[in-house]
């Protein structure tokens, strides 16, 4: 939980940041002005994605389980990457 927070920080920031060199197009509730408002409703739908992206199991929720289901990916990548090099080796 940590970690989104501190990404939904940085993610406002950033928006702060960017909004003074492209005002029109962080627009998001379209007032006809960037401000705190819009950072909060691009935040919040960065944050919306996030979630989403990190459910890897699709049930709904990050938790321990997607981390289950990551590490399993991790592994099988790795796996995939010590046999080709095995095989690279044996040449």
């Amino acid at each position: 939980m940590e970690i989104i927070v501190g990404l939904l920080v940085i993610g406002i920031v950033v928006i702060l940041f960017i909004s003074h060199a492209f005002p029109s197009s962080l627009d998001a509730n379209s007032d006809g002005k960037v401000d705190l408002e819009d950072a909060e409703k691009l935040a919040k739908d960065v944050l919306n994605k996030t979630k989403a992206a990190a459910d890897l199991n699709n049930d709904g929720v990050v938790n321990a389980e997607d981390v289950k289901v990551a590490a399993t990916k991790v592994k099988a990548a790795a796996d995939k990457g010590v046999k080709k090099v095995k095989s690279k080796l044996k040449k």
